[in-house]
């Protein structure tokens, strides 16, 4: 037998059941009854690999000042809007194609005149470029609506800044 500090079990008969023999190796050399080299296996392949598939939601990740990379195009600008356009027909125009996270029609704080700009999150990137492709540029109740991605708001800042 060689004489070393470092010792792993490779072969512990508590874990494998009975009838096994206890294998050792020190410094890299088996020391056992046989002393062949043990077959190796990788652990992570037992009894957790073999459990059936579980279907994970996936979870929704925010974008923000620490996120890397360019923002999901999630989310419009829509200005030139006719006064009378309220939430209630901008979603009923937008909730057909998919599900909506948040809509806003802006008024005058003062005043509360319709400003004839809306914002409008979705759920979906793939939902943002449809509306895109189908509503920019177009007559909605009368007036030409202009539509721009807003994936950051700051579109919507800077014109509620003015």
């Amino acid at each position: 037998a060689v004489v070393s500090t470092q010792s792993t079990v490779m072969i512990d008969p508590v874990i494998k059941g009975k009838g096994v023999t206890k294998v050792i190796r020190y410094g890299g050399i088996l020391d056992g009854p046989d002393e062949k080299p043990a077959a190796i296996k990788d652990p992570r392949f037992g009894s957790i690999m073999r459990q059936k598939e579980v279907d994970l939601k996936m979870p929704k990740f925010k974008y923000d000042k620490w996120s890397v990379g360019s923002p999901p195009m999630k989310s419009i600008f829509i200005y030139g809007l006719n006064d009378n356009v309220n939430q209630e027909f901008l979603s009923g125009l937008f909730q057909p194609l998919g599900s909506i996270d948040q809509l806003k029609v802006y008024y005058h704080p003062k005043t509360n005149k319709h400003l004839g700009i809306a914002f409008v999150s979705f759920s979906k990137s793939s939902v943002t470029k449809e509306v895109l492709a189908k509503f920019h540029s177009t007559s909605i109740m009368g007036n030409i609506v202009n539509i721009k991605p807003d994936p950051l708001c700051q579109i919507t800042k800077k014109v509620l800044d003015k």
